[in-house]
């Protein structure tokens, strides 16, 4: 969290984010979705008109196409969650760069065999140690 985790959470997943306080114990960030926020359908009454009852049909179908364009919003966010936290040192860095800031050195341990580094410098860069351990990877 320390290398841009906290920073990528703030700034992309703001919406999802819950007091720490709340986070689920053991682990290491916790989101939650909220449907509160979803439009409502309405009602088809007997009493209501023909007329009136189409009107309220349309408008269904209009908050229930609403509502699934939310659903594939977040769903595609929440996908790309992992990316963008094992990338948050990246990020960091290249905010950091954009404002004409030191780079913040991190050493991030991606996979047990298996790092990257940010290294403090003008340009910034990012080293990447990987171990192939199958033939098919090399």
């Amino acid at each position: 969290m320390e290398s841009g985790g906290s920073e990528m959470l703030e700034a992309e997943y703001g919406d999802f984010a819950i007091p720490r306080a709340e986070w689920v114990p053991d682990f290491d960030v916790t989101l939650c979705i909220s449907t509160e926020g979803f439009p409502k359908t309405q009602k088809v009454k007997k009493s209501m008109t023909e007329e009136q009852q189409e009107q309220v049909r349309q408008a269904n179908e209009e908050i229930r196409n609403q509502r699934q364009a939310r659903v594939d919003e977040i769903a595609t966010k929440i996908a790309k969650f992992k990316r963008d936290f094992i990338g948050a040192p990246i990020r960091r860095a290249l905010l950091q760069m954009q404002a004409n800031e030191a780079v913040t050195p991190a050493e991030i341990a991606y996979r047990r065999d298996e790092k990257y580094w940010i290294t403090s410098s003008e340009k910034g860069s990012a080293s990447f140690y990987i171990s192939f351990n199958f033939l098919n990877e090399q």
